[in-house]
């Protein structure tokens, strides 16, 4: 997907969004590359777009929804949901990306940072923070090690593992249709 705002915010309430434009790739650059522990909510879903636009995210990046699973699994992760729990002086925004894109962005960056800090006072008010450091900060580091290294793949044995799988799945479709009624199958007139 298109990039078309970065926001970023650095205390309660402080929040900024910059356009995508050519511009401002120094600013969004700069603030990404910083060695500054950066907060995120859904880091699967935009740090891939910033690091195939070319922009390097340094510093401990924090995903605010993977630390709200680790705190309720069973709950919805979306940021407004969680937001409207921990962050009850929040209006609704999400309804407006695209009315006011700006003011959509500066906000989510906003909560992000006011929900994720709450996240993690309820982390270690719950004795979590430790499955949080270990889990998601030290685990997940060697995974995106690993993950920029690639996985080895043996074409050859893919391709031959492919056909035995298809006359697999061909065998047991035919051993289906053998014990499918008749009756069952779909007409079509003529």
């Amino acid at each position: 997907g298109n990039i078309i705002r970065v926001g970023f915010a650095y205390a309660p309430h402080m929040a900024l969004s910059l356009s995508y434009a050519k511009r401002n790739h120094s600013v969004i650059r700069r603030l990404l590359a910083s060695p500054n522990d950066k907060i995120v909510w859904n880091g699967a879903f935009d740090n891939p777009r910033l690091l195939a636009s070319g922009f390097d995210i340094n510093g401990t990046i924090h995903d605010g929804m993977i630390a709200w699973h680790i705190l309720h699994s069973d709950l919805p992760k979306g940021l407004g949901f969680v937001a409207s729990m921990l962050c009850p002086d929040q209006p609704p925004w999400k309804h407006l990306s695209r009315e006011l894109p700006s003011y959509y962005n500066a906000t989510d960056a906003d909560v992000e940072w006011r929900a994720t800090h709450r996240i993690w006072e309820l982390l270690k008010e719950l004795g979590l923070w430790e499955v949080y450091e270990r889990h998601v900060l030290q685990i997940d580091r060697i995974f995106a090690i690993m993950s920029k290294a690639g996985m080895p793949i043996d074409h050859v044995a893919r391709i031959a593992a492919s056909a035995q799988l298809t006359d697999l799945m061909k065998g047991i479709d035919a051993s289906i249709q053998n014990i499918v009624p008749t009756d069952c199958f779909p007409h079509h007139p003529k």
